[in-house]
């Protein structure tokens, strides 16, 4: 903080533009939301004035989401309509994409609100090109990993991507944080139930081995008698995963957040695992559980454009819902146009042969 504060400041005594943005983002994130609302409302006046257009985007996403984090979902919507209406109107460059991916959560939010989401779609199409977000050692340094496994299989460290030569290593990862102290025989029984004994044994090793030669030799530590030595990630090893933040979401009915975390299944490409396929149900299930109650409810308050934003997150879960396709179609007779109400019923008798 102190660099950004010893900044020089302008002959009107402000610190630079992009000074006074990186302050306000520091306070997002340190929690101090009515200062960063504060900061970045100011910051958006001043570019307002001098009419620029592509850096009022930017500044007015980051207030949108400061706002929707202080539970002002109102003002928050108002600014959002503001900047999504701005980048429309610009060109998105890559160097957004870090800035977006944090924002995941504040789009989602757009895709469930009826005012928002028609100026979302555009939005999204400009932005596909765009997003495409312990030494192990006893005593050694924290080392922290960043673990994609909805919809991608990515680890980082420290922004750097970590890459294993096997495949099974990242699901054993996740496999030992999620479930600790099992033995060899367990967790070769629980993610490959239908392998050679002596293979499955053999490939838990290799990934064990895999894991300390990466990570440290105290990334997986063994207690228990040599026979029956139990296996759990050492406390030098700090693993940011997103199926735990998603089921957090969930919990919450935190409905944006969970859709922000959920790009896909769990742990792709791992479909031998039984393990992987019981959580990657899990997942699908407890998204789509939230959203069908949510459906619910708002098709009881008749709130059928709110009914039909949920119904199309779900069928991106699941599409061949039927269920969901019919109440899809049941509210776009209430309040779709002509074109939406064809598109759903067509999808609806598609999914339905």
């Amino acid at each position: 903080m102190r660099l950004v504060y010893q900044a020089p400041q302008d002959e009107f005594g402000q610190f630079p533009t992009s000074i006074r943005i990186v302050r306000a983002m520091i306070n997002r994130r340190m929690g101090n939301l009515v200062e960063a609302v504060e900061e970045l409302g100011a910051v958006a006046a001043d570019l307002e004035a001098a009419g620029n257009i592509a850096e009022l985007a930017r500044v007015r996403l980051q207030l949108a989401y400061a706002l929707h984090l202080d539970g002002q979902p109102d003002a928050s919507a108002d600014v959002l309509r503001a900047a999504l209406q701005g980048l429309l109107r610009t060109n998105i460059h890559p160097s957004m994409r870090p800035e977006l991916e944090e924002l995941a959560e504040l789009l989602h939010f757009a895709a469930l609100e009826p005012s928002l989401a028609p100026y979302l779609e555009p939005v999204m199409d400009s932005l596909a090109g765009v997003l495409g977000g312990v030494s192990g050692d006893e005593g050694g340094e924290r080392v922290r990993l960043q673990v994609h496994t909805l919809g991608r299989v990515s680890i980082l460290r420290g922004g750097d991507p970590v890459t294993f030569q096997l495949k099974g290593t990242v699901p054993l990862l996740v496999y030992l944080a999620l479930t600790p102290n099992r033995t060899r025989l367990e967790i070769q029984q629980d993610l490959y139930p239908d392998k050679d004994p002596d293979a499955a044994s053999s490939y838990v090793r290799k990934g064990i081995q895999e894991l300390r030669e990466l990570l440290g030799h105290g990334a997986v530590l063994t207690e228990g008698p040599r026979n029956h030595s139990r296996y759990r990630l050492g406390p030098g090893l700090q693993l940011d995963l997103d199926l735990t933040r998603f089921l957090d979401a969930i919990g919450r009915a935190e409905t944006a957040r969970a859709l922000a975390l959920y790009r896909g299944e769990f742990l792709p490409g791992s479909d031998e695992s039984e393990w992987v396929l019981q959580k990657r149900d899990e997942a699908r299930l407890a998204l789509t559980f939230e959203l069908q109650n949510q459906m619910v409810a708002f098709q009881e308050n008749h709130e059928w454009r709110r009914v039909i934003l949920l119904a199309n997150q779900y069928l991106r879960v699941d599409p061949y819902e039927v269920s969901v396709h019919a109440l899809r179609v049941e509210a776009a007779r209430r309040v779709g146009t002509a074109a939406e109400l064809g598109r759903y019923v067509a999808a609806m008798n598609s999914a339905s042969n």
